[in-house]
């Protein structure tokens, strides 16, 4: 009596594992498994990156200058660079997961196509391509998912059908912002002297100090200053950088920055900047802004320089900030007093 059932639950729990062995990933030890994900990589001859996303595509390219946004020129940010490559001669290939092409949707892994509107980020992988200087890949990745239960990602080589893990996800972002030098300004709040703001409405502000130890002092005040305020402001002057680098075309820039709010700083060094802060918000969110920065007089050659180099990364370039960033340069006179 009970040897049937005996061999009926052997046969359902046999049925049990082959069914679990089919229906997972086929974890299988490959060629390039226990490898860096770029072996043997010539970063000497690379001269240009290019990384295509679900939304937008980018490519960084290096030229006399240093390495750059290949469509804007504008310079990018070398440590993101070196960590891309610290992170693809690093990180180690897991296990192969499948080499069945049928399977690369399941996996994200399938090349994106070259148009933005048939890319579908469920099916398609972001992808990394870096080239050398005659356009010949010395790696072509394809960046996929993450793992459904646990830490890793998927990934496939352009030039194979097998998917692969890695442990941790790669940074792949198609963004420019994430890979350009952000950081405009970095200036010392000591030197700022004079700081006036001019509102598109006629208001006029003009904060001043006689040293870098004094209290600031605004012109026609009629209540007691509140400094947080003003250092606020002068930290958000003193730190620039920007969200986004929208071009001197772009229409959403052009239109935010129909009514702007100036404000010009002086430093003691005979520095002067101006910002052109737009009033409204971009349709992204954000505003934009363009900068000018030129030295009154003097013959300090590093200041020169200083100012010349800004000046040709700048150049009449229309940025955008964080909307809680322009507040700081954006509130009324009001806004600057003590609570009465």
């Amino acid at each position: 009596m009970f040897k049937p059932l005996l061999l009926a639950a052997a046969a359902l729990t046999l049925g049990g594992l082959l069914l679990f062995v089919f229906n997972q990933p086929d974890m299988i030890t490959a060629e390039r498994s226990g490898s860096p994900i770029a072996t043997d990589l010539e970063t000497s001859l690379l001269v240009r990156i290019e990384i295509s996303g679900a939304d937008r595509d980018l490519a960084l390219v290096l030229n006399e200058g240093g390495w750059a946004d290949d469509k804007s020129k504008y310079p990018a940010q070398v440590e993101a660079i070196s960590q891309l490559l610290l992170t693809l001669t690093t990180t180690m290939v897991g296990d192969r997961v499948t080499d069945n092409p049928e399977r690369h949707g399941r996996f994200q892994v399938l090349a994106p196509p070259k148009t933005l509107d048939e890319r579908d980020s469920e099916k398609h992988a972001d992808s990394l391509r870096l080239l050398d200087a005659s356009g010949t890949p010395l790696l072509a990745l394809l960046a996929g998912k993450n793992r459904d239960q646990g830490q890793g990602q998927y990934i496939r080589y352009a030039d194979s059908e097998e998917v692969y893990l890695v442990p941790e996800r790669l940074s792949l972002s198609g963004a420019p912002a994430d890979w350009l030098e952000t950081e405009l300004l970095n200036l010392e709040e000591s030197l700022f002297r004079e700081i006036r703001i001019t509102k598109s409405s006629g208001e006029f502000l003009r904060f001043h100090r006689a040293d870098a130890k004094a209290d600031w002092l605004l012109e026609g005040a009629e209540r007691p200053l509140k400094q947080s305020k003003v250092s606020s402001a002068l930290h958000r002057i003193k730190s620039l950088s920007f969200e986004q680098l929208l071009g001197a075309n772009d229409p959403d820039g052009q239109s935010s920055l129909s009514q702007v709010t100036r404000v010009e700083a002086s430093l003691a060094d005979q520095r002067k900047l101006v910002i052109e802060l737009g009033e409204t918000e971009i349709p992204d969110g954000g505003h934009a802004f363009r900068l000018s920065l030129t030295l009154g007089g003097g013959d300090n050659a590093m200041l020169q320089n200083y100012v010349r180099k800004l000046q040709e990364r700048v150049n009449g370039r229309v940025f955008s900030m964080r909307t809680w960033q322009a507040r700081d340069l954006l509130n009324k006179r009001s806004d600057f007093y003590e609570s009465e």
